[in-house]
């Protein structure tokens, strides 16, 4: 018999058990868990409660219940698990049937949970215990109203605790739910039960009941639309419908937030149908941009129907017409030559066509070269326009823009102030805007989210973010977590004699204390973190332990422990749960990686822990008397101060940097057909006259050995014939000098003159085209993703794919699989739901060399990136083992700064494969059922794969300005990805990224030679 319990200490051992047999659930892996593991996680996982189903002693279920921090009025379940031996029992239900009981004893009105978007087997479950599935495309995130129904004062007459599972009535789809008009979305709940049927709509944005239908009336409470503008009249609507023979009594008041202003009251008797409506006005602004994904402002209405309280209400956002953001792009540029352009992002938020005209009435910063600029715009249409500007000094000033918005008969003109920073080495300053805090010290930004709690460091100049962000503070044991989704009560900045300091005040225990952080920045880039607890009642104030955490992704790290100096990283991602952090003999870590590194220290009175994977410190807080305060022990963190570990420490390692003396490259390219001549060049980077001998081999086979004399730097031409077959051709170039020796890789790409073979079929009902070149081919499908799904070398399929219908598989819903590049911040859900086209195409490089294969383009009308178009190449030569990848980016009038794009393949591994992610031949990881994610600075820029049984072997070279490369396995999926950066100027129309060649070898090759692919630039030919 399997009962539920609450989770006690006693328990870890057998919960610990539970999560070692349970990896399968979670994608695989061969992590292992210990009581004491267990232990730690349950008293730092801020779970309000959790949940075990039991067996006897045995754990066959695990269901946890936070506050959820990501939102306002919700709790959480962040962690859903049924033992694999038991799933199909009803476990699952119960827990989560608990979890909803639990929502409603505490007085919450909602409960969410989410899984990744691959993870849909649930989601049938989910609903049928009142669960609503959002259309979102981060994850799949459900959201149950069923607490908020029961307290309703008409509903909880009809739905009951003990009633509501059985009586509620719905299609179960796998899909996200939600009928959407006019900009707003809604969930209805349908009950049948013994006094009657019932009906009830929950309003997304505002989570509040916006309607309700009985067998005697219906109610629904509508604003004219979703998104509301500044000075502009409204009016809101209540529908009712009288299903007896007598009149309905109707009685309420408007309450509105202060943002929205109107005096109704209203009081009808209703026979029939009516709609009443209240007229009201937009004040202000509402707080600046509302995420989707939060709890907007509510337009409530109080009614009595009949005497009977019935509360209604309809979420709203406000927003000017035009969206603007002033941006500068290279500030250290545009100070040091007093001039340059300031750019203004500016969106259309009307539903018309409109014509804008920006000014600037005065500013401190710079002087316009022109008063105004103009542009039209349709309708959500995005433009970036360029102001020339001179006399260019560094600050922060509030810019006072005037707009002037022409649209179909109507016009707007305001004022509408934005915040502009133009750093430089010395700025120390602070502002706020659109509720987060920004801290500036020279080309350092600190920026503080209220809406997340979270505080990251930037590149002032460039924006890009630093590998780690400061976590919100937590406290007590076990863990309170409730200031995330609080946020700061208030703040304060302060400039000191050393930089500048950032405090922010948190409420806790219902206003008995204060909890304050204080962020004290130092001019030498040192910030130092510190908490202080203050007792604001009348009684003893017990807080117990005061966390301050910070969120890291690790490359490389040393760490004191076990009396050594431990290195971790390499190859292996290090995940910060695998760190001996209880056998630290020392308060310090060094983190690096590529660009950066971070220096962080403390005393030995805060304890290193980790709470909800980030890295957390901790100090032990005593009782306070009435007005005593308490400061924590400073956390010191220093930001690309230390450049290596040894300047950190000089008994810590180093990373040291290697540069190369000499370089071989192809006199003009490595494409080669069979048995003609090839031209190589070795550049001699000595200084120094020296002499030396170089050898040329071609596959192994001795060619030729050379004297020179060498007279400072030079260059040594050297030409042979390539060989009469094989796919590629290995050249070994060997340098012997007086007093330097070293061999030289270079890779040659063979190649034949027949014709590339492009022809379109149908499989599984759907059009294919396919390329096939004598060696290589590769289909793709417009209707079922915008990919290459198959590519086939004589030996094998290359690719995972779910051809002919995307779905969900691993962390995607819908995943194709295949070769695909996409913008950073789409998930693959909304690039199913762009406009795409595929077509044969030819490409033709530097050399007059024509490549043939698939264009797939994409039309985006994502509202990141609406108007801009997608084209993704994929071609290759005759009789060739070599596939080339490039993409075009095309958006006309936008700026593009610090935007990514994404290329993922994945990798069919149902024959064994060895990944070879270093340049080391001995050293080669298998994907299998188990989990590995591999990155960092030792991934090698060229990956290797190569398929056991034949030999054959596939290797990957990225663009060459290809960043976050990574390998990751589960027992789903084997992928590789990495990202490109985008930049343009808005008068720029286009942009084409690096080349990404794939290319097939019989046998497993060096990894070296092969980066000389990256520089093949490719145009577009002919369509066919």
């Amino acid at each position: 018999m399997v009962t539920i319990v609450e989770y006690t200490r006693d328990h870890a051992q057998a919960v610990a058990d539970m999560w070692n047999e349970s990896r399968g659930n979670f994608g695989g892996g061969h992590e292992f868990e210990t009581a004491r593991d267990r232990a730690v996680k349950e008293q730092t996982s801020g779970n309000l409660v959790t949940m075990l189903a039991m067996e006897d002693k045995k754990v066959v279920g695990y269901c946890g219940l936070a506050t959820y921090k990501q939102d306002t009025g919700a709790l959480y379940i962040p962690l859903l698990n049924v033992h694999p031996e038991y799933i199909g029992k009803g476990i699952g239900k119960r827990l989560v049937l608990e979890a909803v009981q639990r929502t409603v004893e505490a007085g919450w009105p909602r409960v969410d949970l989410y899984t990744w978007p691959g993870n849909t087997q649930a989601v049938p479950l989910y609903k049928r215990c009142g669960f609503f599935w959002e259309d979102r495309e981060d994850r799949t995130h459900l959201m149950n109203f069923i607490p908020l129904l029961l307290r309703h004062g008409i509903l909880s007459t009809y739905v009951t605790n003990e009633n509501w599972y059985h009586t509620l009535k719905r299609e179960v789809k796998l899909e996200p739910d939600g009928e959407t008009q006019s900009g707003f979305t809604t969930f209805t709940y349908h009950f049948e039960t013994d006094k009657g049927n019932v009906s009830a709509t929950v309003e997304h944005s505002s989570r509040t009941l916006c309607a309700l239908e009985t067998e005697q009336f219906k109610l629904e409470w509508t604003l004219p639309a979703h998104v509301l503008f500044v000075a502009k009249e409204y009016e809101a609507t209540l529908r009712v419908i009288n299903k007896t023979n007598k009149p309905l009594h109707i009685k309420g008041e408007a309450l509105p937030p202060s943002s929205l202003h109107t005096t109704t009251t209203i009081e009808h008797n209703v026979e029939g149908e009516a709609e009443i409506t209240i007229p009201f006005s937009v004040n202000e602004e509402n707080g600046g941009h509302q995420s989707r994904w939060k709890t907007h402002p509510s337009f409530d209405l109080q009614l009595t129907v009949d005497g009977k309280p019935c509360a209604l209400g309809c979420g709203y956002t406000i927003k000017k017409p035009v969206a603007v953001k002033p941006l500068i792009v290279k500030p250290r540029q545009l100070v040091d030559e007093r001039g340059g352009e300031v750019f203004f992002e500016v969106k259309n938020e009307l539903k018309e066509e409109i014509t804008l005209t920006l000014s600037i009435s005065s500013a401190r910063l710079f002087r316009p070269e022109t008063k105004s600029v103009t542009c039209s715009l349709a309708t959500g249409e995005k433009q970036t326009l360029p102001l020339p500007v001179k006399e260019v000094v560094a600050g922060i000033e509030q810019l006072a823009l005037e707009l002037d918005i022409a649209g179909d008969g109507e016009r707007f003109l305001y004022s509408d102030p934005h915040m502009l920073v133009v750093p430089d080495e010395h700025l120390i300053t602070s502002y706020e805007r659109e509720g987060s805090l920004y801290l500036i010290n020279g080309w350092e930004t600190l920026v503080f989210d209220k809406e997340t709690g979270f505080a990251r460091q930037m590149n002032a100049q460039t924006e890009e973010a630093k590998p780690w962000f400061h976590a919100y503070p937590v406290f007590g044991e076990p863990l309170n977590h409730e200031l995330a989704s609080k946020g700061w009560s208030g703040y304060s900045f302060r400039k000191t004699c050393t930089g500048i300091e950032l405090t922010l005040d948190y409420e806790i225990q219902d206003g008995a204390g204060s909890l304050s952080v204080i962020y004290d920045w130092n001019r030498n880039k040192t910030l130092c973190c510190s908490a202080k607890i203050k007792n604001l009642s009348t009684d003893m104030l017990d807080v117990g332990y005061v966390t301050l955490g910070m969120r890291l992704d690790v490359d490389q790290l040393l760490m004191p422990a076990f009396s050594k100096h431990l290195y971790a990283g390499g190859i292996e991602e290090v995940e910060l749960d695998d760190l001996p952090l209880a056998d630290m003999n020392d308060t310090w870590m060094y983190f690096s990686w590529e660009k950066h590194s971070l220096a962080v220290s403390t005393t030995k009175s805060l304890k290193w822990l980790l709470v909800e994977h980030a890295l957390a410190f901790q100090q032990a807080i005593p009782s306070l008397k009435p007005n005593d305060s308490f400061e924590t022990c400073p956390i010191s963190l220093q930001s690309d101060v230390f450049q290596t570990a040894d300047a950190f420490t000089e008994h810590m390692g180093s990373f040291r940097e290697k540069r190369a003396f000499t370089e071989v490259v192809h006199e003009q390219h490595g494409f080669f057909a069979h048995g003609e001549e090839g031209s190589w060049r070795l550049d001699v980077g000595k200084k120094q006259a020296d002499t030396a001998q170089v050898h040329l081999d071609i596959d192994g086979e001795k060619r030729s050995i050379r004297s020179f004399d060498i007279h400072g730097p030079d260059s040594i031409l050297l030409t042979d014939m390539y060989p009469p077959k094989g796919k590629t051709s290995a050249l070994t170039i060997k340098y012997e000098g007086a007093t330097f020796q070293k061999n030289y890789s270079l890779q040659a790409i063979a190649h034949g003159n027949e014709t590339v073979r492009c022809q379109t079929n149908e499989e599984e009902g759907l059009e294919v085209h396919e390329v096939s070149n004598g060696i290589l081919t590769f289909k793709a499908a417009n209707e079922f993703s915008p990919a290459i799904y198959s590519l086939k070398t004589r030996e094998r399929e290359w690719l995972d794919h779910a051809f002919p219908k995307a779905g969900p598989k691993s962390w995607w819903n819908p995943w194709g699989g295949g070769i695909m590049t996409i913008p950073g911040g789409l998930n693959l859900l909304s690039v199913q739901k762009q406009k795409r086209r595929t077509e044969f195409v030819t490409m033709n490089d530097q050399w007059q060399q024509t490549w043939t294969g698939l264009k797939l383009t994409i039309k985006l009308e994502h509202s990141d990136w609406e108007g801009a178009v997608l084209e993704q190449f994929f071609v290759t030569l005759p009789k060739s083992s070599v596939l080339l990848h490039t993409t075009v980016f095309k958006q006309t009038g936008v700026l593009l700064h610090e935007q990514n794009l994404l290329t993922g393949a994945f990798f069919n591994k149902q024959e064994a494969l060895r990944v070879y992610a270093t340049e080391n031949d001995e050293q080669f990881f298998t994907p299998s059922a188990g989990h590995f994610s591999l990155a960092g600075r030792e991934l090698a820029e060229v990956v290797r794969l190569q398929e056991e049984r034949s030999g054959e072997s596939l290797v990957v070279v990225p663009q060459t300005a290809a960043k976050k490369r990574e390998f990751y396995e589960n027992k789903e999926v084997f992928t590789y990805m990495n990202q490109e950066r985008l930049e343009k100027r808005p008068d720029v129309p286009s942009i084409q990224t690096g080349t990404q060649a794939f290319v097939w070898t019989d046998q497993l090759p060096s990894s070296e030679g092969w980066t000389w692919t990256q520089n093949v630039d490719l145009k577009e030919g002919d369509i066919f």
